[in-house]
């Protein structure tokens, strides 16, 4: 199973979640917990747990001169055992500066992500009020942060009152050249 085909079962189950994000955006609540518990649960499901994809969360990795780090998830893909980092953002899209405050802050988690060797970012950003606008955000917020050849790959859904939740798929080191994506 490669990492794509997780990233859709993982949409697929965060789209019947819907109410949640709905009532998370009304209080801008950050449910970072509550999205990694939701992956842990989904891959001890079958398929993905007679694959034994999954490995671990919050465990520590010793990586390049003995520095040691904690992502939030290991998988293993095609026998490779790869770091997956989580971020829930709450956009609240009434504020003035909604559009620079998250810029700000993917700028910051890509780089620091680039530099601790995650493989993978997972971000759910809600309540959007549309996602075109959010998509272009990230895409220079990946320019601002030098991560010149990266793979990103979208759903969104509608969680209400005219808003919807965008799940993104970053591949932050991706083998071969996948390049941009939508």
């Amino acid at each position: 199973m490669e990492i794509e085909e997780i990233f859709d079962r993982i949409c697929q189950h965060f789209v019947t979640k819907r109410d949640y994000f709905k009532i998370f955006g009304q209080h801008l609540l950050a449910m970072e917990d509550w999205v990694r518990g939701e992956i842990v649960w989904l891959m001890h499901q079958s398929p993905m747990k007679e694959q034994e994809i999954f490995i671990a969360t919050n465990a520590v990795v010793v990586i390049g001169e003995g520095k040691k780090q904690k992502p939030d998830l290991r998988i293993k893909i095609s026998s490779r055992e790869q770091s997956v980092e989580l971020k829930a953002l709450v956009i609240d899209p009434d504020s003035p500066t909604w559009d620079f405050d998250p810029m700000k802050k993917l700028v910051d988690e890509f780089g620091r992500l680039v530099s601790r060797n995650r493989d993978w970012f997972i971000s759910l950003a809600y309540p959007l009020k549309g996602t075109d606008k959010w998509k272009h955000v990230v895409e220079q917020s990946a320019d601002k942060a030098d991560l010149h050849d990266y793979y990103v790959r979208n759903l969104s859904f509608d969680i209400g009152d005219g808003k919807q939740c965008l799940i993104s798929l970053f591949g932050l080191h991706p083998h071969g050249n996948r390049g941009h994506g939508g």
